[in-house]
């Protein structure tokens, strides 16, 4: 199969998953919302998803079903490309804003990666970076206005549940190997123990940033309010890769646990930020009657 074919298959059946064809008004509004907001400030969207808003009521007001309305109006990339069409210079804000953003992730990131001990601070740039690349407070701001697919909050306490899980079950791992290595000789311990560990912390890192990605995804797609999970499972992530970083230059049988205690700082820290962004966004996500009330209030 032609390599390009299979790339545009792939990406169509992504958009598909991620992005799925609304089924109602309020659904349509919110993917246009969505689309709109890779282009255009908050406050502009807010104006065009009021304007076709206001299309959309009057026509069904008059007898028009949703599947017709969505085929007249078109689908929300078409309606972007129309509205990019008549207003292209919409977007450069858009672009300075997320270039500034990826700067202060790509410096977190980076200090992240060459720092042993991984300071709160550099954990919570890295974090607010990432919000603002997902156009995070904007999403928010939309939502209140314009709700899409509802968010499932039993699902989400449950995958707090199962990080939290993971994440004490690979330091009690860590721990437990602690213990067991004082009365072994170090080379003998690591000899029978290294493929274990390898594997073990292989397999819960690819797990924390599969949760990661896939939740990153679903707070683009669907609502904000998915994006605690995403920053709880990325500590999860940065607390394992930094207690195997530890444990494969450490002499388990040597001592010198206190090592470890960094790796749990990352990840008390991820679900400090985790918890705290998940209150403000419930505090915050409660939904306008209209846009009017959203600019007396402002973003």
């Amino acid at each position: 199969m032609n390599p390009t074919i299979l790339y545009d298959s792939c990406k169509k059946w992504l958009k598909r998953k991620l992005y799925p064809s609304p089924s109602s008004i309020p659904e349509y509004l919110h993917s246009l919302g969505v689309e709109s907001l890779w282009h255009y400030p908050a406050r502009q969207v807010i104006d065009i998803l009021t304007d076709y808003q206001e299309y959309l009521t009057a026509e069904k007001e008059q007898g028009a079903d949703d599947d017709s309305l969505f085929q007249r109006f078109g689908s929300p990339d078409t309606v972007i490309k129309e509205l990019l069409s008549e207003n292209p210079s919409g977007k450069h804000d858009v672009y300075r804003a997320l270039i500034l953003w990826g700067a202060l992730f790509i410096f977190s990131f980076w200090e992240a990666i060459y720092l042993d001990n991984l300071p709160p601070v550099f954990q919570c740039l890295g974090f607010l970076a990432l919000f603002g690349l997902i156009r995070g407070r904007e999403r928010l701001a939309v939502e209140r206005i314009f709700p899409g697919r509802q968010f499932h909050t039993g699902r989400t306490v449950l995958m707090h549940m199962l990080i939290a899980a993971m994440t004490a079950a690979i330091e009690s791992f860590t721990w437990y190997a602690f213990t067991c290595a004082r009365p072994f000789p170090p080379k003998i311990f690591h000899i029978f123990t290294g493929s274990l560990f390898s594997a073990a912390f292989s397999l819960f890192s690819l797990s924390f940033l599969l949760i990661t990605g896939i939740m990153l995804a679903k707070s683009v797609s669907c609502s904000i309010r998915y994006f605690p999970v995403a920053i709880h499972a990325a500590g999860g992530a940065v607390c394992t890769i930094k207690t195997s970083f530890i444990l494969s230059r450490l002499d388990l049988s040597a001592g010198g646990m206190y090592e470890l205690y960094s790796s749990l700082l990352c990840y008390g820290t991820a679900l400090m930020l985790s918890l705290a962004s998940s209150l403000c966004f419930t505090a915050l996500q409660r939904p306008e009657s209209s846009a009017g009330q959203y600019k007396k209030g402002g973003v």
